[in-house]
């Protein structure tokens, strides 16, 4: 693995502690003033966006980051399809704005919660701005880490300032939003700085283009998230207010350990390895293996650690109001080591071989599994039964994910 390769994981590993460990560390703060009810809106809320966050996204910090990776001397190039992501996710963003405020305004419950929904999507207008598949593919993401951390810890005291109490809870949400939209107008100064960025008017047809390629990365993203929305929608409607509190204080805990490890990873591996697929096909698959039995390892010692501090965890980060978790939460321990493997295998791995059709038709088989398994359980839905159902799928996607790998490496041996 080379330089810049470690050089972009620092980086990036930065920007997730920024984005994550920082908002994790105040909480702390945050859970001694507002009640866990509202702690699990809040947890709601920000699945609930994320979705549209997936849709304003749509694949490009895949599909736009491969094509930069191999082009990325190219300015004139770059200048010219970044301009047709850009209006791509303009339009992608309108129309997931009208499409959240039909939905908000004609569900009475999100409409008494509108006020923490509304600034809680903000943080889209972010990630339209901020062009982290520009960034991730000339592999030159040291200053934007640098300007994510002292964004947070901007406002992560900005928090501490103006939450006092429990009916303030939705600003948590809102200054998340605040900080990547801050974030992503100054990186239009980096981007102009780096590669002499230029806006052009693309055409409908190059939009459509670049929209069609990323598709299949696109619905095959949604089919991963969509199960996260389900469990909660099912313990919000079917589970007691007790599942809610603990399925949503393990679940922060787990994602924000698996956020840590694997999207840094995930952001600064993904470039290098697309490249290694052309390049040298032997370095591609023993880096392939070796992030596997590194990723087992560190998945393993951190599962070891939550199922025997579980308790002590959610004393210091949520307070005893929260102990309920602490069962949700050593079931959980040992997902990020599964989750991060199966994704290595199935993202890393053949996204980087171009097998995203296939890619989308793993996830969909996954999902399937998931909708099936709700269905037959959801009248008995409980915190640790959803966690069941969680745990299954992402063993069956790690499975699934290894078949194929070790398929697709045979055909292109065979090939060869």
């Amino acid at each position: 693995m080379t330089k810049v390769f470690f050089k972009n994981l620092s980086a990036l590993s930065l920007i997730q502690i920024s984005n994550t460990l920082i908002p994790l560390l105040i909480i702390p703060y945050l859970t001694r003033i507002i009640s866990p009810e509202n702690f699990s809106e809040l947890e709601f809320a920000r699945y609930f966006c994320h979705f549209f966050t997936v849709v304003v996204n749509y694949g490009f910090d895949v599909t736009i980051t491969r094509t930069i990776a191999n082009k990325k001397n190219n300015h004139g190039f770059i200048s010219y399809l970044g301009s047709q992501v850009f209006y791509a996710k303009f339009l992608l963003l309108v129309v997931s704005f009208l499409v959240f405020v039909i939905l908000v305004h004609h569900t009475e419950r999100w409409h008494e919660i509108q006020l923490l929904l509304y600034s809680t999507f903000a943080i889209n207008l972010g990630f339209l701005l901020f062009p982290q598949w520009l960034f991730q593919g000339l592999e030159k993401l040291i200053k934007v880490s640098i300007l994510h951390f002292i964004s947070k810890v901007v406002m992560a005291i900005l928090i501490i300032l103006l939450i006092r109490e429990d009916s303030n809870y939705w600003i948590f949400n809102a200054l998340q939003s605040l900080g990547l939209i801050l974030v992503g107008l100054y990186s239009f100064v980096l981007i102009k700085k780096y590669v002499n960025f230029r806006f052009f008017v693309p055409s409908l047809a190059t939009i459509k283009k670049i929209t069609i390629q990323a598709t299949p990365v696109f619905l095959s993203t949604v089919l991963i998230i969509t199960p996260g929305l389900i469990y909660f929608f099912l313990i919000e409607r079917f589970g007691s207010s007790r599942d809610l509190v603990a399925y949503s204080t393990a679940n922060k805990v787990i994602v924000s350990i698996q956020t840590i490890l694997l999207i840094p990873f995930s952001q600064a591996f993904f470039p290098m390895i697309s490249r290694q697929v052309n390049e040298s096909f032997f370095l591609f698959k023993q880096n392939i293996r070796k992030s596997a039995l590194v990723a087992g390892g560190v998945g393993l010692v951190t599962g070891l650690f939550i199922l025997v501090f579980a308790p002590v965890i959610i004393k210091i980060i949520f307070g005893e109001a929260y102990l309920s978790a602490k069962y949700s939460l050593q079931m959980l321990g040992f997902l990020p080591m599964v989750s991060i493997i199966a994704h290595i295998y199935v993202f890393q791995a053949l996204l980087s071989l171009k097998k995203d059709r296939l890619f989308m038709k793993i996830y969909m088989f996954v999902i399937l599994f998931n909708l099936i398994a709700c269905y037959v359980f959801y009248k008995e839905i409980t915190a640790e039964l959803t966690i069941v159902i969680r745990i299954l799928a992402d063993v069956l996607l790690l499975l699934l994910g290894y078949y194929f790998y070790k398929k697709e490496l045979k055909l292109h041996c065979n090939g060869n």
